[in-house]
């Protein structure tokens, strides 16, 4: 598991290179994104097909004023006056998610970030139903990753309780939000974020490895001494 995990952060930290420059690094980012948008359809966990994305999925489109303020709210738009919101937003979707949609996972074409409104999301890096995971919450984001790099998705991303997600093609990403100073440097912070809870969570799991080898290598030791004890 530990041999799974390390190349992920790698490929999380390699956007970065100049952290000392976030401006030129969000250049770099935004070049390497190609144009086009597309958000994948989502999985159910209990067998349900997948859902084809559509807009205003729950009836309620980005544009209305209850939607706006809840979109307000997120981390990626603070600063933002509530005015300026709706051109940024125009071509993004509301969607609901049920508990139990898988929206990610690993190896899959991603070009969408999903920006969490409402609810709680579950990311685990080797099983769907790993004991080992980092919780998603409102304010935060999931698939930024495969958005930056251009690479499929490397962790599964699971809804365990009803939720909400603003669904933002790269293109309306690149070509309009990130164009924004203050949002920029929002983003650049989830992703500082989020890698914070990557190391976190990978280191849980290395001290988990270390002390089951630990303890393979007593059980050995003991095993032995048993053996050496025992009349011949």
């Amino acid at each position: 598991m530990i041999t799974a995990v390390l190349p992920m952060a790698i490929a999380f930290v390699s956007p970065f290179a100049s952290p000392h420059d976030p401006d030129a690094s969000l250049d770099r980012m935004r070049r390497r994104a190609p144009d086009g948008a597309g958000a994948e359809p989502v999985a159910r966990l209990d067998g349900e097909p997948p859902r084809p994305a559509a807009a205003g999925a729950d009836g309620r489109g980005p544009s209305t004023p209850g939607a706006l303020r809840l979109i307000a709210r997120h981390a990626l738009f603070a600063g933002v006056p509530l005015g300026e919101l709706a051109p940024l937003v125009e071509n993004c979707e509301l969607r609901p998610l049920p508990a139990g949609t898988l929206l990610l996972s690993p190896g899959q074409v991603n070009k969408t970030l999903y920006l969490l409104l409402e609810g709680r999301l579950e990311v685990h890096i080797d099983r769907v139903d790993s004991e080992e995971f980092f919780v998603i919450d409102p304010g935060e984001c999931t698939g930024e990753i495969s958005v930056v790099d251009c690479r499929p998705a490397t962790a599964f991303v699971v809804a365990r309780e009803p939720s909400r997600v603003l669904v933002v093609p790269e293109a309306q990403l690149w070509g309009a939000i990130l164009t924004v100073p203050g949002i920029a440097r929002n983003f650049m912070r989830l992703f500082a974020d989020r890698l914070r809870a990557r190391t976190a969570s990978m280191q849980r799991a290395l001290e988990r490895q270390l002390r089951y080898e630990h303890l393979q290598k007593e059980l050995a030791i003991a095993h032995d001494i048993q053996l050496g004890i025992l009349p011949r």
